[in-house]
């Protein structure tokens, strides 16, 4: 046996610079932020504060209406004639905080509460999901964005053996999806499918597009996984966190036989009638594990105006694929392979002023796949000698993004966009002849 090796390199690098006017009642870029607005008395003045220095000041007009477009997602706490609400802005989303301040004639006082009664949104027609921060720390799920898509209607995995855990909407391949980072388009520049997302705790909050979204989200005919990530506020917060997922605790699946029976019909049967009912492929041993790692901190440079969140994960796993029975036909060789995924998220939000803000986040991750090929006895299950090393993979990404954010009016918000990405392929693969 001979080995052939060859290595292809693809660098790619990407700039693009975005504009846009948002008015008051609808945002005309990639969506980073949300809206609040309601009823006050008019005239009055609503304030809109959060812990990270922003402040709104916004008047409610004749008729006892206000809004507050383009505020960066997170909790606020919005207050009217002297009355404090606590509320939740998610991305693309508005939020009804009313102080009762309708013009409309008042013919009586009734109070409805319900904490937990969503407010439908019945002048968009898209479908979308939203997942925040303090969910994911409670939800059950595996830790990837695609875990978090699942979690939407018409959303399932795509083929396990081409495409992994890559998630198809409503039917579409997954190559139709299309990935956003911080309102940047950050899907896989080679092949569409999947793209680049956060470390799994630096997500403020994920929504998923399943439908019905407009042409600002190009690229795709399926669905939309966009995030937002994490910013630093007037609070100092650290901590970190491992994830096992020890080997010895994995399930085996079962072993795989050839059917048998006897077949009906003269004209089929097996070339070696003793191979009926006989294994060709061992569950035991095939297994995958491994451990993630990871750690963050954030606070403020300068209390009110300057913060920083910077996070790190290392997620590193172990595979191993034993060979098949070799009197059927299967290869005589097994592999044992590892992976080491280790991802950087750092963001600074800058309050120039009340009403001018700017955030500028880098972001990177280096894919690493290595592994070896060996001899394999499959009447007695064990690794031989090793032989070549498998297909070897080498993918590096880095995004910089630079977002401006500026209120020139109650009703007007001007954003500027600027990112950059550079993305590296490397493939070593094993070829014999």
């Amino acid at each position: 046996m001979s080995s052939n090796n060859f290595a292809k390199g693809l660098k790619r690098s990407a700039l693009t610079v975005a504009l846009g006017l948002c008015f008051a009642g609808g945002v005309h870029a990639q969506s980073t932020t949300g809206d609040v607005y309601g009823s006050a008395p008019a005239g009055s003045t609503v304030t809109i504060t959060n812990n990270s220095g922003l402040t709104r000041t916004v008047t409610a007009d004749a008729n006892g209406r206000y809004s507050a477009n383009n505020l960066p997602v997170g909790n606020y706490v919005v207050t009217a004639g002297g009355v404090r609400r606590e509320v939740t802005v998610t991305l693309g989303g508005g939020t009804n905080v009313s102080f009762g301040g309708d013009s409309t004639t008042t013919l009586g006082t009734v109070t409805v509460t319900a904490a937990s009664a969503p407010v439908i949104d019945v002048t968009s027609v898209t479908t979308s999901t939203i997942i925040t921060s303090e969910e994911l720390a409670r939800l059950p799920i595996a830790r990837s964005a695609e875990a978090i898509a699942l979690l939407s209607p018409g959303a399932v995995t795509g083929n396990g053996t081409f495409f992994g855990n890559q998630i198809a909407f409503g039917g579409s391949s997954v190559g139709e999806n299309a990935y956003y980072l911080n309102g940047y388009f950050s899907g896989n520049p080679i092949t569409n499918v999947g793209g680049f997302t956060l470390p799994y705790g630096s997500i403020e909050q994920q929504q998923t597009y399943t439908g019905g979204y407009g042409a600002k989200y190009g690229r795709s005919a399926g669905g939309v996984i966009s995030q937002v990530g994490k910013s630093g506020s007037n609070d100092w917060h650290f901590g970190g966190q491992v994830v096992f997922e020890p080997r010895g605790l994995k399930e085996e699946r079962p072993d795989r036989f050839f059917p048998n029976f006897t077949f009906a019909d003269p004209r089929y049967s097996y070339t070696d009638p003793s191979l009926a009912g006989t294994s060709y492929d061992s569950g035991k041993d095939r297994l995958n594990w491994g451990n993630t790692y990871s750690a963050y901190a954030s606070g403020p440079i300068l209390r009110d105006r300057l913060f920083f969140f910077v996070s790190a994960e290392d997620n590193r796993r172990d595979f191993v694929s034993p060979g098949g029975n070799p009197n059927a036909g299967f290869s005589h060789t097994g592999t044992r392979q590892e992976t080491r995924d280790p991802k950087l998220y750092a963001k600074l939000n800058w309050n120039i002023t009340d009403n001018h803000l700017l955030e500028y986040t880098y972001v990177a991750e280096k894919f690493k796949q290595s592994g070896t090929q060996y001899e394999f006895d499959y009447p007695t299950y064990a690794f031989g000698a090793a032989l070549n090393p498998t297909t070897a993979l080498i993918d590096n990404t880095e995004f910089s993004i630079l977002r401006y954010t500026g209120y020139l009016t109650d009703s007007l918000t001007l954003t500027a966009n600027y990112g950059r990405s550079r993305n590296r392929y490397d493939e070593t693969p094993f070829l014999t002849g």
